[in-house]
C-alpha cells in the first residue's frame, strides 16, 4: 500500500512569469510602538496562513522561501506600492475589534500588515512544491473534519487526512464474469467501502489555447446601454478569465488564454475525432456583482505531430515520476489523421437564456506537448496604465491583417427621440467610434426647429482589417447637450460596415456628380409660373374628347389583380388590354421592401438607437421599451487615405425644412381581424403625419373583412419636422370605444429624397386625356433630366426628332424603345414618350403601382393583423398640384329584370288520379335572382294532362349591377345587425318547374339557368327545340357549379343541369350566346334539366327605361309593357276542392253512374262496417277493466 500526494504539485496555468505575494505582520500592545526590526514580524501567505513552519527561525521566511522547481527569481523582495488603502509605507492597521476591517491608519489597532512581491520566471516545466519534506508529504490539513482540506500546514490546523492506494488483480488470468467487489465479515461493524479505480495504460498531455479577439452586438449590462465585459473560458476543469474593457458592446480583447498542462487519458486519436467542449462565458463587471450577458459553446482544432517518437506520459502504476521520465509510443496505434485545419478566426453566437446575445470572434486550437515540436512562442501585450499587467495576443497568421481604410459619415439626423429622466432631448449630437477611433459633430440647435445636423460628412482614417469578416462595428452614440455642462447618453447603436457600408466596389457603375441640393435639381425653370404654363402646353385637354364610360382606374386595378391570381379576365380587362393601355404593378408586399428599391436607404439609413439592459434580437421583448430615438445617415467605406472631396458623392438633397402635399390613396382591406360578435367588422381609416390628423369614422364600411375604401387622403406636412405617415385602421362600434385593428407606417423622407423617386410612380405612357391621364407634377423630359444629373451622367439634349441621351440619339422609332412603349389613341407629345420610354429602361425609378402594406398591432408584434392596398404620392408645395386620381368605388347601377313565363312543354306527371286511373300534374313555375332572397312563383296549372303548362305570368326583379365587374350588388341585414352587408353575386337567374301538392311536399320537374351575361340561345319554337332534343337525346347533363361562393341562397335550391350545354353539343355553337345587357330583349324556348321546355322572355331595363314602360307582377295592373291576357287553359284545369260542379261532371260523371255507386256504397260500407267493430271491442274492454 502507498500513499498518494494529492496535493504536492500545482502548477501555474497559462503563465509563463508569476508573482509571489507574502504578507508581514506586526503586533503591539495597545498605545505601545511598533516593532521597528523585520525579524520580529510574522509571515503569511495570501490565504492567512502563517509560514513559520517552513524554516526553524520565523524570522527569516522571506528570504529561505523555497522556489517551486522550474522556476527562478527574476527581481528581488520589494514592498508593494501604497495606495489609498494603506499609509506611505504601504501598511494597513486593524483595531481592538477582530471582525473590523483594514484601513490605513487607526491610534486604536493592535496590528498591521504590508504587502510584499517578488517576480519569477519559468525555466521549464514549472511546478509549485507545497510539501517542504518527508514530512508533511501526503498529508491535507484542516481545523476540524467537517471544514475544508487545506494542502498548506499550518500550528492551528487540528486534523489531517492522507489517501492511500492498493493495487488488486486477479489471480487467474481467466477474465471475470463480475466486476470486484469488498466483502466484510458480519461480525465486524459496517464499514464505507473503498472506492475502485480503473487504472488507465497512459496519461497524455496537452495545451490549450484560446484566441478571443473581439465581440460585437453584446447584451448591454449597464443603464446606460453598455457593458464592461470579460470572459471566463472553462475546459474541462480549468478555467481563465481575460481583462474587462469598459463601456462598449464591442470589446476588443485580443487575448490568448493558454492552459499548459492539461491531462487527458486515451489515444489522441480519439481526442482529435471527439475532443472535449469549451465554455465561454461572457460577463459584466459591476462595482457590485457581476452581470451575466452569455455564453458560447465551441470545440478546438487539436494539433498532433506525427512524426514524433516520444511523448510526455503520466501513469497511475509510478506517481513519483510520471511527471519527468519520458515513455515510448512502441505497440501504440498509429495515427492516421487527415490534414489538420488551417486555424482561421470564426464568429460564434453568445446565447443568454436561449436567445441571441451577440458573436464571439474567436478561435481554439489542442496542442499535443512534446519535446520535438513544442507550440509556438506567444507575444505579450500590456496595459496602458499598469505595466506589471500583462496577456499573451492573437498571434499573427490567427489575427486579421489590416489595411489603412477611410469611412465617410453622412450624418443626416435624429428622429422619434424619447424623453431621457424627464427631459425632452432638444440639442443632440453624435459621437461614433471605430477601431478606436473617435469623431463627433457639432450639436443641433433645437430638434423642435429642424432634427438635421448642419455639418457636413465626418471622415475617418484608420487601420481595419482587410478581411471584411473581422471589421470591428462602427459604433454610434447619441448624447444629449443639457445645462450646467451635462452630456448623458441617451442611446447606443453598433453598425456591422461589413453589411451596411458599401466599399467602392460595391457601388452602383453610375457616375456621381458633385454636392448637389434638392433645389438645385429639381428647379429646371426660373419661374413657377413658367413650368404650370409648360404642364398646360402639353396636358392640353382637347374640346373634342369625351370621357371613355368603359374604362376607368379599376379597369386598371382589376387587370392586375386578374394577372397576379391567375383569374380569367373579364370582358372590359379584354377590351382594355387590346387597345394597350397602361398596366399597374401590383406588389404583394410593402414598396420599401421590394429589392431593387434597398429599403430606400441609397441617401440615408435608418439606425435605432437603445438605452439601458437588454438586447439588439429582433425577438427582445424589452426591445420597444429600450428604444431611445433613430439616427438618419451614411456610411461609406473606401480602402487607402482620402479626403471628402475624394470621395464619389451620392445625391445629397437639402436640409432645409420643406412643405409637402401628402397624397394617400387606399384601396381596399384584405383579411382584416374580425372584432364583432358576427364575426365580421366596421372598418374605417385613420391617418396622421404630424399635428395633422383626418379621421374618416363616418364612412365606415359595415360588415366587410375585405372592405373596399376608394379614399384619397390629401395631407399637408414638412419635411423633415413631420417625416412618418400613421394609417390606422378601426372598427367602429355603437355605445363603445371603436376597437383597434392595426396599423402600418411609411418613412415618407425616405421616399422623397430617395434617387429612386418613390414620391410619385411613373406610368407606361404619358396621355394628354383619357383613363390614364398624366398625374405628376413633372413631366418625363424634366425627369430624365433630374435622373442625369443625379447618377453624373450627361444632360439629355433636345433634338428635332428626338432625344440625344448618353451620347445616344433616340427617336420615336428607335428599336430599344420598342419594348417600353405603348400606342393608343390618348398619347402625347412623342419627345415625351421618347423620355418616358428611356427611364423605364434604365428600371431605376419606381413605376406606376399598388403596394400591399401588412397592418400590425403594437402589443402583438410580428402578427399580421390584415393588409391594405394603397400608395402614396409626395409633391412639393411650391409645385402646382395635378387633379387627383379618382378611385371612388364604383357605383351600381339600378336595372330591372322582366321574365315572362308563357308556356311549359313535356314536363314530367309527378300525380296519379286512382278515380280516373290516369297522370297528371298541378304546374308552376318560379323564379329569383342569385343573392336575392326574394322568389317569385306563377299560379298553378292544375290537372295537366297532356305536360304542357300555359301562364302568360311576368316576374319583375329589381337590381343593382356593376357592369365593369359583371356583378350583382345586393345588400341584406342578419339577424342582430345593425348595418346592413353587401355582398356581389354572378348575375345569374333560375327558372325551376314544380308539381304542387297540398299534403306533401312538392315535386321538382325542372330546372334551367341563365348568366344573364351570356345567355345559351334558344330556338324560336316548340317544335323545332323538341326535334333538336330528340336528336341530343343521348346526350348527359353535367352539373354546373357556382363560381362565387360567397352567394349561397339561404333556401333550398335544387342544383340545375346545364342542358345549354347539351344544346351547344346538339348545335355545335359553342359561342352562341347573347348578354341580356346588351340585347335588352329576348324570346325562346329552352329545355328544362332531365326533360322538358320552357318559353320565356326576359327583358333587361334600367331604372330609368322603367319607369318610362311600367309593368306590374303577373297579370297585375299596370299590365302592359306588353299586356298580358289571361292563359287559354282546358276547361279540366281546375282545383276540384275550390270547384265542386266541376269535379262532379269532370270526374264522378265521366266515370259511370254503376261504378261511382258501387264505388261509394263499398266505401260507406267499409266506414260503417269497421266503426262497428271498433265500439263492440271496445265495449268489451271497458267491462273487463270494471270487472
Amino acid at each position: 500500500m502507498t500513499s498518494i500526494d494529492t496535493g504536492e504539485y500545482q502548477t501555474q496555468r497559462g503563465s509563463r512569469k508569476y508573482e509571489e505575494k507574502i504578507y508581514e505582520y506586526q503586533s503591539r500592545m495597545p498605545f505601545s510602538n511598533w516593532p521597528s526590526d523585520e525579524n520580529e514580524s510574522e509571515w503569511k501567505n495570501e490565504e492567512g496562513h502563517s509560514l513559520s513552519y517552513y524554516t526553524e527561525d520565523s524570522r527569516q521566511v522571506r528570504d529561505t522561501l523555497e522556489l517551486p522547481d522550474g522556476w527562478e527569481w527574476d527581481s528581488e523582495w520589494s514592498i508593494a506600492p501604497p495606495h489609498r488603502g494603506t499609509d506611505k509605507d504601504g501598511w494597513e492597521y486593524k483595531g481592538l475589534l477582530l471582525a473590523s476591517g483594514w484601513a490605513p491608519r487607526s491610534r486604536k489597532s493592535i496590528t498591521r500588515r504590508r504587502l510584499w512581491n517578488r517576480t519569477r520566471i519559468q525555466t521549464g516545466d514549472a511546478f509549485i512544491k507545497t510539501s517542504t519534506g518527508d514530512k508533511y508529504k501526503g498529508w491535507e490539513y484542516a481545523h476540524i473534519s467537517s471544514s475544508t482540506y487545506h494542502q498548506e500546514h499550518s500550528p492551528l490546523f487540528g486534523k489531517r487526512r492522507r489517501r492511500y492506494l492498493r493495487k488488486i488483480k486477479t489471480k487467474t488470468q481467466a477474465k471475470l464474469s463480475n466486476p470486484p467487489r469488498f466483502i466484510f465479515p458480519e461480525h465486524q461493524q459496517v464499514q464505507v467501502p473503498p472506492r475502485l479505480y480503473f487504472p488507465m495504460k497512459g496519461l497524455f498531455k496537452y495545451e490549450l489555447r484560446v484566441y478571443l479577439y473581439q465581440a460585437r452586438d453584446l447584451y448591454a449590462g449597464n443603464s446606460t446601454g453598455l457593458s464592461d465585459p470579460y470572459c471566463i473560458v472553462s475546459f474541462e476543469h480549468y478555467s481563465q478569465t481575460t481583462r474587462e474593457i469598459n463601456q462598449t458592446l464591442t470589446p476588443l480583447w485580443d487575448h490568448t488564454c493558454v492552459f499548459d498542462d492539461i491531462k487527458m487519458f486515451g489515444s489522441p486519436s480519439d481526442v482529435k475525432g471527439s475532443p472535449p467542449k469549451i465554455m465561454i462565458e461572457i460577463f459584466d463587471k459591476d462595482n457590485v456583482g457581476k452581470d451575466y450577458l452569455g455564453y458560447v459553446e465551441c470545440y478546438p482544432i487539436v494539433r498532433i505531430n506525427e512524426n514524433q517518437q516520444q511523448r510526455r506520459q503520466v501513469s497511475l502504476e509510478e506517481t513519483e515520476e510520471v511527471l519527468h521520465v519520458p515513455f515510448s509510443l512502441e505497440g501504440a496505434e498509429p495515427v492516421d489523421e487527415p490534414k489538420d485545419p488551417v486555424t482561421s478566426l470564426s464568429w460564434y453566437q453568445v446565447t443568454r437564456y436561449g436567445r441571441y446575445a451577440g458573436q464571439l470572434l474567436a478561435a481554439f486550437e489542442l496542442f499535443l506537448v512534446d519535446s520535438v515540436c513544442p507550440p509556438p512562442i506567444l507575444e505579450r501585450d500590456y496595459g496602458e496604465t499598469d505595466k506589471k499587467k500583462w496577456w499573451y495576443t492573437v498571434p499573427h497568421g490567427i489575427r486579421p491583417e489590416y489595411e489603412t481604410k477611410t469611412i465617410k459619415i453622412l450624418c443626416w439626423g435624429v428622429r422619434n427621440l424619447k424623453k431621457y429622466r424627464l427631459g425632452s432631448v432638444t440639442s443632440p449630437f453624435i459621437k461614433v467610434e471605430c477601431g478606436g477611433v473617435t469623431k463627433k459633430t457639432n450639436h443641433i440647435i433645437d430638434t423642435r426647429r429642424n432634427p438635421n445636423f448642419t455639418d457636413g460628412p465626418i471622415i475617418m482614417e484608420l487601420k481595419l482589417p482587410v478581411n471584411p469578416l473581422y471589421c470591428p462595428p462602427l459604433n454610434i452614440y447619441l448624447y444629449d447637450k443639457r445645462a450646467f455642462g451635462q452630456k448623458p447618453l441617451i442611446g447606443t447603436y453598433s453598425v456591422q460596415i461589413t453589411e451596411d457600408s458599401p466599399t467602392e466596389t460595391d457601388r452602383p457603375s453610375l457616375r456621381h456628380n458633385p454636392l448637389e441640393t434638392a433645389n438645385t435639381l429639381r428647379q429646371r425653370k426660373t419661374k413657377q409660373g413658367q413650368v404650370a404654363i409648360d404642364m398646360e402646353t402639353f396636358l392640353d385637354e382637347d374640346p373634342d374628347y369625351i370621357k371613355d364610360s368603359r374604362f376607368d382606374w379599376w379597369t386598371k386595378y382589376r387587370l392586375a389583380v386578374l394577372k397576379a391570381t391567375g383569374s380569367k379576365l373579364q370582358d372590359s380587362e379584354i377590351e382594355y388590354v387590346n387597345e394597350n393601355h397602361d398596366r399597374l404593378k401590383l406588389f404583394h408586399h410593402e414598396l420599401e421592401k421590394e429589392p431593387r428599391f434597398h429599403n430606400f436607404s441609397d441617401v440615408v439609413k435608418s439606425y435605432p438607437l437603445y438605452r439601458g439592459k437588454g438586447s439588439i434580437a429582433f425577438d427582445d421583448p424589452s426591445e420597444n421599451t429600450r428604444f431611445a430615438g433613430t439616427f438618419k445617415g451614411h456610411i461609406t467605406v473606401k480602402r487607402g487615405k482620402h479626403t471628402a472631396n475624394e470621395f464619389d458623392h451620392k445625391y445629397i438633397p437639402t436640409k432645409d425644412l420643406c412643405p409637402v402635399v401628402i397624397r394617400v390613396y387606399v384601396v381596399e382591406g384584405i383579411g382584416l381581424l374580425p372584432l364583432d360578435p358576427n364575426g365580421k367588422s366596421d372598418p374605417y381609416l385613420r391617418l396622421s403625419i404630424g399635428k395633422c390628423v383626418m379621421d374618416d369614422a363616418d364612412n365606415f364600411v359595415p360588415n366587410s373583412l375585405n372592405p373596399v375604401f376608394g379614399k384619397m387622403f390629401e395631407l399637408s406636412a414638412t419635411l423633415p419636422l413631420d417625416h412618418t405617415l400613421k394609417i390606422q385602421v378601426l372598427d367602429h362600434d355603437y355605445g363603445s370605444r371603436d376597437d383597434f385593428i392595426g396599423q402600418t407606417e411609411i418613412d415618407i423622407e425616405n421616399r422623397f429624397i430617395s434617387r429612386y423617386r418613390a414620391s410619385c410612380g411613373i406610368p407606361e405612357t404619358f396621355s394628354k386625356n383619357g383613363p390614364n391621364h398624366w398625374r405628376d407634377t413633372d413631366l418625363p423630359t424634366d425627369i430624365l433630366d433630374w435622373y442625369c444629373k443625379v447618377n453624373g451622367l450627361k444632360e439629355p439634349v433636345r433634338t428635332a426628332n428626338g432625344l440625344i441621351y448618353n451620347y445616344d440619339e433616340y427617336t420615336i422609332n428607335h428599336t430599344d424603345l420598342k419594348p417600353y412603349m405603348r400606342q393608343h389613341k390618348y398619347v402625347g407629345s412623342p419627345i415625351q414618350q421618347i423620355a418616358l420610354a428611356l427611364l423605364r429602361r434604365e428600371n431605376v425609378l419606381v413605376h406606376e403601382h399598388v403596394e400591399t402594406r401588412t397592418l400590425e398591432n403594437p402589443n402583438q408584434p410580428g402578427i399580421s393583423q390584415g393588409s391594405l392596398r394603397m400608395w402614396v404620392d409626395i409633391f412639393p408645395k411650391s409645385y402646382n398640384l395635378p387633379p387627383p386620381v379618382d378611385i371612388s368605388p364604383r357605383k351600381p347601377e339600378d336595372y330591372e329584370l322582366r321574365v315572362i313565363v308563357y308556356d311549359v312543354k313535356d314536363v314530367k306527371l309527378a300525380d296519379y288520379n286512382p278515380v280516373t286511373d290516369e297522370e297528371m300534374s298541378d304546374i308552376y313555375v318560379k323564379g329569383w335572382l342569385r343573392g336575392q332572397e326574394e322568389t317569385q312563383k306563377t299560379d298553378v296549372h292544375y290537372r295537366s294532362f297532356d305536360r304542357e303548362g300555359n301562364f302568360n305570368y311576368r316576374f319583375v326583379f329589381p337590381f343593382q349591377y356593376l357592369p365593369a365587374e359583371k356583378r350583382i350588388v345586393v345588400s341584406k341585414r342578419k339577424f342582430f345587425d345593425v348595418n346592413k352587408t353587401e355582398i356581389r353575386a354572378l348575375p345569374y337567374l333560375t327558372i325551376q318547374v314544380w308539381d304542387n301538392d297540398k299534403f306533401k311536399f312538392d315535386d321538382h320537374l325542372g330546372t334551367v339557368e341563365f348568366d344573364l351575361t351570356a345567355i345559351q340561345q334558344g330556338t324560336r319554337t316548340s317544335s323545332f327545340l323538341d326535334q333538336i332534343m330528340s336528336i341530343g337525346s343521348n346526350i348527359s347533363y353535367s352539373d354546373q357549379k357556382s363560381t362565387d361562393s360567397s352567394n349561397t341562397s339561404s333556401k333550398q335550391i335544387l342544383t340545375t343541369s346545364a342542358s345549354k350545354t347539351s344544346l351547344n353539343q346538339v348545335l355545335n355553337t359553342s359561342d352562341s350566346t347573347d348578354n341580356l345587357f346588351e340585347k335588352k330583349r329576348i324570346r325562346r324556348w329552352w329545355p328544362l334539366a332531365d326533360e322538358g321546355m320552357i318559353e320565356l322572355e326576359l327583358q333587361i331595363l334600367t331604372k330609368e327605361e322603367a319607369e318610362l314602360s311600367p309593368a306590374g307582377k303577373g297579370r297585375d295592373e299596370p299590365n302592359m309593357n306588353p299586356y298580358l291576357p289571361p292563359p287559354q287553359r282546358p276547361e279540366t284545369s281546375f282545383f276540384w276542392l275550390t270547384s265542386p260542379l266541376k269535379t262532379f261532371k269532370h270526374i264522378i260523371w265521366n266515370c259511370g253512374w254503376g261504378n261511382c255507386i258501387h264505388l261509394f256504397s263499398s266505401r260507406l260500407f267499409g266506414s260503417v262496417s269497421s266503426g262497428s267493430i271498433a265500439s263492440i271491442v271496445k265495449i268489451l274492454i271497458m267491462h273487463q277493466l270494471l270487472l
